[in-house]
């Protein structure tokens, strides 16, 4: 501002100089200088006008959309955000709750396995013992069944060594023998008899 006054000032001193002293030129002269340097009312306010026209322009229908669309992107952002924020929260606990399910169906898993183990150890040593015990039966029923065929063979060659015996001393002695006769002499062949069967073993 104060350098358009200056310039304004240089150019009468200038246009003074350069005419001639006419009084009424110089004073015409320096009048029209003021009304072209001075701004017309009417042109000023409707330059005016036309600057808040185009402002309320500016700012109706392009700040305010403009504006409205950066805070709904602004929204859309920050609700993304917070989406993201809450799968990756949503996430972890389903992270944890799977993690701890795992660690669950291990510990299950090892303690059936364990349980298994004990059960086929009980069932293995159960079977073992059922064994013995028909191993144990059968041995008794064996030992059983030779002491019993061992005194029917006794008794069978008892039998036949009496015959024998009774036969022989029948042919020997010619006549019939007492019970004490027959007794004696069978008893002394079964003495011999084990006396022979001791001597062999």
């Amino acid at each position: 501002m104060k350098k358009n006054k200056k310039s304004l000032l240089l150019l009468l001193l200038s246009s003074v100089a350069l005419t001639s002293c006419d009084a009424d030129n110089i004073s015409s002269s320096i009048s029209e200088t003021i009304a072209n340097a001075l701004p017309n009312l009417w042109v000023c306010l409707a330059q005016l006008g036309a600057f808040a026209v185009m402002v309320f322009i500016v700012f109706k229908f392009l700040y305010k959309p403009i504006k409205k669309k950066l805070h709904e992107r602004q929204d859309y952002i920050d609700n993304n955000i917070k989406d993201s924020e809450k799968k990756v929260s949503d996430a972890k606990e389903a992270q944890e709750v799977a993690d701890s399910n795992i660690k669950a169906s291990r510990v299950k898993a090892n303690q059936i396995v364990e349980q298994a183990h004990k059960e086929a150890l009980a069932d293995a040593d159960k079977i073992m013992a059922d064994a013995q015990a028909q191993i144990e039966f059968k041995k008794q029923q064996a030992d059983k069944d030779l002491e019993e065929r061992k005194q029917y063979m006794e008794r069978k060659a008892h039998n036949e060594i009496v015959n024998t015996a009774l036969d022989a001393s029948k042919a020997v002695i010619g006549r019939e023998l007492t019970k004490d006769d027959n007794d004696k002499i069978v008893s002394d062949f079964i003495d011999q008899m084990k006396k022979d069967e001791a001597e062999k073993h």
